[in-house]
């Protein structure tokens, strides 16, 4: 089989607005306006747009939804969710939410097609409230359903939260949740004592759990942008997710090569984006000249960005020598982390443990 114009992995985005308003969403505080919120996206133009492609999708794996929160588009999201369930290939699903808007209806959907819940939740009341909302009520919507074995808590570290979160993550194992990703905030300073705390936590994680990650009984999630075998490539010009087969769809109907550009300003959005559903489908566009461009753009992106263009947003910032160091040091405390799992429980994801 040719694998040079197969799809791996799609990335929706149905809406980037959200009934959130975290204190440290890039997307809230730097992307919200007018033109943004008034984005549709197109479900008929994307089900023409994946009919037209339907031969580069036979080897697709992966299909999360992204926001923004998707559940404001639950009925878009459905009808994708349901029109890949009757490919061929067997698929997993992954959505991002924030947890608020989990009513039974939306859990018995996601339950019947096995979709991986990833729920943004910091730890414990006061962690997740300091920068986020409705702890309460998220925790009351993840009890009606904690026996689904498919939640992920998606916990993003802060300098401030570094210290607690070896406790965070033991206070959301007793509520019934064994599955973890563990995200640094990458865009602000930390300091060399915040980092060496925050690495003192991630240690203390392997030292008390131990036991039940190598059960697995509970399974962290494996960056492959944080891990050993891609780890000198994010320091070279080679991208984790960009030059590999996947690609990430707006509701502006415009497709981009990686997910991480969201935590860039607009104005660099261009150098990702690699069509759009439209001019796709009109003027018979194939995913081999997608990928022809994507490293195009990819290698041009190098003279805008240090190494990695995930989760940078300082280019513009006087600071700029600073913050990547920050990024830097983080990337080596949490390559660390990943490889300390290895050895405990080998290289497995909780994508695989269904």
């Amino acid at each position: 089989m040719n694998y040079l114009n197969k799809i791996f992995e799609i990335i929706i985005v149905p809406t980037l607005d959200c009934n959130f308003k975290c204190k440290y969403c890039h997307i809230y505080n730097n992307l919200m306006d007018s033109e943004t919120k008034s984005w549709k996206l197109d479900i008929d133009l994307l089900f023409k747009f994946f009919n037209y492609n339907r031969n580069s999708l036979e080897c697709l794996k992966t299909v999360g939804f992204f926001g923004g929160e998707p559940l404001l588009e639950f009925d878009k999201v459905k009808k994708i969710i349901n029109y890949f369930h009757n490919f061929d290939n067997k698929i997993t699903f992954f959505l991002d939410t924030n947890g608020s808007l989990l009513d039974n209806s939306v859990l018995k959907f996601l339950s019947k097609y096995k979709v991986f819940i990833k729920i943004s939740i910091d730890g414990d009341e006061k962690t997740h409230n300091f920068n986020r909302m409705d702890y309460r009520k998220i925790i009351k919507n993840l009890m009606s359903f904690i026996s689904f074995n498919n939640i992920v808590a998606s916990m993003v570290v802060t300098p401030n939260s570094a210290k607690d979160l070896s406790f965070n993550i033991n206070h959301l194992y007793k509520l019934g949740i064994c599955n973890f990703e563990i995200y640094p905030q990458f865009n602000i300073r930390w300091d060399h004592y915040e980092i060496k705390i925050f690495n003192h936590n991630l240690n203390s994680i392997i030292n008390n759990f131990s036991k039940e990650i190598k059960q697995k009984k509970i399974v962290f999630a494996r960056g492959s942008h944080f891990s050993r075998k891609n780890r000198n490539e994010i320091f070279s010009n080679c991208r984790c997710g960009t030059l590999k087969k996947r690609f990430l769809i707006l509701p502006n109907n415009f497709i981009y090569s990686c997910i991480g550009m969201l935590a860039l300003k607009k104005k660099y959005w261009r150098f990702f984006q690699i069509g759009n559903l439209n001019t796709t489908i009109k003027y018979n566009y194939n995913f081999d000249k997608f990928f022809i461009l994507k490293n195009k753009n990819v290698q041009n992106f190098d003279k805008y960005l240090p190494p990695c263009s995930f989760f940078e947003t300082w280019q513009d910032d006087s600071d700029n020598n600073i913050k990547r160091e920050t990024f830097r040091n983080l990337v080596k405390v949490m390559a660390s982390f990943y490889n300390q799992l290895l050895v405990l429980c080998g290289d497995i994801n909780f994508f695989d443990m269904r």
